[in-house]
């Protein structure tokens, strides 16, 4: 198969480069509101925080993982959608969006600790409060495409959820039992998370290839012929079979 992309002329790649600026000019509001701000210092906000703490750059490894795990779960689930959406697949197109932005909450909760410590300083709720919040939009997702999810390798899903399990009782039961404690704990979570990405992957991979092939094994005869059908009022279609 030939490539039919065409080198763009210089006109053209400047115009394409609308949503670059797009980006930068977000990108330049953030640092500017960040560089004006006097409240928190700014090594705070640009370091990473192993720099700041003096600390080995192997600190936190295994959570950075696992936040690396969420967004390659998030972005191939939106990929996909983008796909299915192209491909006519309109319902396996809602399914991976809204579990990709259900992955992406999962993702920042993940990232600024958001249920166990943003939230109950900036808001003044229980850790309970946002954890419910943070988990409302997937178990929305669970309940709206259960069916969706049926036609899945759900069974991965089903290993992802009861790694979390475990990695919830370990927090309530074994608090004080020392690094065993934090091994089960965070190690569950941990491949809770691999789970989570290996669905989302393997999904995106499933549905995406499934749209293209149906996509190139259209009847363009039969489409057209489907086009022309639904384009034609009902009255003349009426009046033409009889």
């Amino acid at each position: 198969m030939t490539d039919r992309r065409k080198v763009l002329d210089l006109g053209k790649q400047v115009r394409l480069v609308t949503p670059l600026l797009m980006v930068w000019t977000l990108g330049a509001t953030v640092i500017a509101v960040a560089a004006l701000q006097n409240r928190i210092p700014l090594t705070s906000l640009f370091l990473d925080p192993s720099a700041i703490s003096n600390l080995p750059w192997y600190v936190g490894v295994l959570s950075n993982f696992g936040i690396l795990a969420w967004t390659v779960a998030s972005a191939s689930a939106v990929g996909g959608a983008w796909v299915a959406h192209q491909t006519g697949r309109r319902s396996a197109a809602r399914f991976l969006g809204f579990g990709g932005a259900a992955a992406a909450v999962l993702l920042f909760d993940d990232l600024f600790r958001l249920h166990s410590s943003a939230f109950p300083k900036l808001l003044g709720v229980p850790k309970v409060v946002g954890v419910a919040i943070v988990t409302l939009p997937t178990l929305v997702w669970f309940v709206v495409f259960i069916a969706e999810i049926g036609r899945t390798r759900w069974l991965i899903l089903v290993a992802a959820l009861s790694t979390f399990a475990l990695s919830v009782v370990a927090d309530q039961t074994l608090r004080a039992s020392g690094s065993a404690a934090l091994v089960i704990e965070d190690g569950a979570k941990l491949m809770g998370v691999l789970a989570w990405m290996v669905y989302f992957v393997i999904t995106t991979h499933d549905i995406a290839r499934s749209t293209i092939r149906a996509a190139m094994y259209k009847d363009p005869v039969v489409e057209f012929v489907r086009s022309e059908e639904s384009a034609t009022p009902s009255t003349l279609r009426d009046a033409l079979k009889t």
